[in-house]
């Protein structure tokens, strides 16, 4: 890659430009495509749980990523170079920072294309958690009319019996009061 040697010939790259040259371009690329296909997943998947970026397989493909970059750092400086310069510090940190940045790109452009489908996922999931609650509810309000139907039979007998003792007290009174 000859063309390469100028432009990190800015940043003191003598020894192997090819490796520094393909190792950021592979990790870079893979990191906007990252984020394409984390959101084409989110477009063409289910219903849609939110979740923290955190708690997703993409921030930990990013974080592989930012990990196979500092291993080439430390492979490229210890053994090829045998030194680090502040400009090729300069160059890492930067390439380090890009990659969320590339990634957060790609995965937005890819939202904004698919904005429809992503919208109906998470309408989904509301749904499908609200009909989760429903049915729960629904089911807890069969469990009560039942325990309302069951307290209203037992009430129903002990009114029953009540009255029958009513009767025959009200009936032993009026006997008494006609004995009398």
């Amino acid at each position: 890659m000859g063309y390469l040697d100028s432009l990190l010939g800015i940043f003191k790259f003598t020894k192997d430009t090819d490796l520094v040259a393909a190792t950021c371009l592979v990790l870079l690329l893979s990191s906007i495509i990252g984020g394409m296909l984390s959101s084409i997943f989110k477009a063409f998947g289910g219903p849609l749980k939110p979740i923290a970026f955190q708690e997703t397989n993409g921030f930990r493909i990013l974080l592989f990523y930012e990990i196979c970059l500092v291993a080439v750092i430390f492979y490229y400086h210890m053994n090829v170079t045998g030194r680090i310069d502040a400009i090729q510090a300069i160059f890492w940190v930067t390439t380090m920072l890009s990659m969320p940045v590339l990634w957060f790109m790609g995965s937005v452009i890819t939202q904004v294309l698919f904005w429809a489908k992503i919208s109906k996922n998470k309408k989904a999931y509301r749904e499908l958690v609200a009909k989760r609650k429903f049915a729960k509810h629904k089911k807890m309000q069969e469990k009560i009319r039942e325990e309302t139907k069951e307290s209203r039979e037992a009430q129903a007998q002990r009114a029953e019996i009540t009255a029958k003792g009513k009767k025959g007290h009200q009936a032993t009174v009026k006997r008494r009061r006609a004995d009398s």
